[in-house]
């Protein structure tokens, strides 16, 4: 199945970056999107320039968890991988230029865990 992209949210939400080698920097993003090609989705979003914006570039390649703390946006992506069982690679991309090849996704009532170990 091939699924342009899809914005399953447009307005700000809040997210934390995790790493072993660095603490949680929280965030606000907007934006949020997935594209749908074959067994691959691609999840993307914009940070904004609030909280801990200005750690991200020094921290990115230590980055490996990345949670999105909004009920709603969790429950849209639950929804678009109940309807694409297939998917079996996935990617996170941010501000089109930190890209983590995502290895598992834990959803919660109210959170989306994105885990990047490469």
């Amino acid at each position: 199945m091939t699924l342009g992209i899809t914005f399953l949210r447009t307005s700000k939400f809040f997210t934390v970056f995790y790493g072993d080698q660095v603490s949680g920097k929280e965030l606000y993003a907007r934006n949020f999107s997935i594209s749908i090609q074959g067994d691959s989705a691609l999840f993307k979003m914009n940070t904004m320039r609030l909280l801990d914006y200005t750690s991200i570039a020094k921290h990115a390649l230590f980055f490996d968890t990345f949670c999105i703390e909004d009920m709603f946006l969790t429950s849209k992506i639950k929804t678009i991988l109940k309807k694409n069982k297939e998917l079996k690679y996935f990617k996170l991309l941010i501000d089109e230029t930190y890209e983590y090849r995502i290895s598992r996704i834990k959803l919660e009532q109210k959170r989306c865990t994105f885990f990047s170990f490469s």
